[in-house]
């Protein structure tokens, strides 16, 4: 209860520090960049919700070997997800801005990238920290967050003056990459489990690869209003989802998953 308190208090920490020593202006355009990079939260969440009670009872019933590749698969299956949300954020920003808050929010792009990586890197390894909670190791998360805080404090102080809402920026995604790479060392001690694997390394040149792609083909992507960003947001991922096939990055559990999706949606 404590460190979900503590963790939101990072973002309002931020805020806070960020109109002391800048503009209301200044507070606003973080303000729209910083629920904008949350759409990296929707996957980890529901996949949370789903994963957490049965890595619970599989923990329980004592089910180690089911255990590690439940805990794997949540694991690589976030980041499989969120990969092309970031890519997808960071090269699309500005149009994104203009197109949910105005073209007086364009200056917050570069927050929005930074603030997108951080939450990338944060629900890659945050399966770790749910680790923790499965395994009765709570008094360290409480401990990770305290730091995290502290880190977020710190930097802000130092780089909210001189970088302003791109300091801000910075100083959020860097704590919550404290956070969660204390987590992980520490699901990793107690578990031996390390959840990262070769996967992760194909679905990265799938990204990359549907990167430069979008790049050559930049004129094809006139985005000017939601129908459109939505539009070309679905293609960026087909693709994506299309060299993750080609790279053959999906593992048995993963389509073991697929088909159970497709069952249920009887498609």
């Amino acid at each position: 209860m404590f460190s979900s308190i503590l963790m939101f208090t990072i973002d309002w920490i931020t805020i806070l520090l960020l109109g002391y020593y800048k503009t209301v202006s200044d507070v606003g355009i973080y303000n729209a960049a910083l629920p904008t990079s949350a759409l990296l939260y929707i996957t980890p969440m529901a996949l949370f919700a789903l994963f957490v009670p049965i890595l619970t009872e599989l923990s329980t019933l004592n089910k180690d070997k089911e255990f590690k590749t439940n805990y794997k698969t949540v694991a690589k299956w976030i980041f499989f997800i969120n990969l092309p949300i970031f890519l997808f954020l960071s090269l699309f920003s500005k149009q994104v801005l203009s197109i949910l808050f105005g073209n007086n929010y364009i200056t917050g792009s570069t927050p929005l990238i930074i603030l997108s990586f951080g939450y990338l890197i944060y629900f890659m390894f945050d399966t770790s920290s749910k680790i923790l909670n499965i395994i009765r190791k709570t008094k360290f998360i409480l401990l990770n967050t305290i730091v995290a805080l502290s880190a977020s404090i710190i930097l802000n102080i130092i780089l909210i003056p001189k970088y302003g809402i791109n300091g801000a920026a910075i100083a959020n995604a860097s704590s919550l990459i404290v956070y969660n790479t204390l987590s992980s060392i520490e699901a990793f001690y107690f578990t031996k489990i390390q959840p990262i694997g070769s996967t992760y390394a194909k679905s990265l040149i799938a990204g990359l690869i549907t990167l430069v792609l979008t790049l050559l083909l930049m004129n094809f992507f006139i985005i000017n209003n939601l129908i459109s960003l939505i539009a070309s947001a679905l293609i960026f991922m087909l693709v994506y989802l299309s060299f993750i096939i080609l790279l053959k990055a999906l593992s048995k559990e993963d389509l073991y998953i697929i088909k159970s999706i497709r069952n249920k949606l009887k498609i």
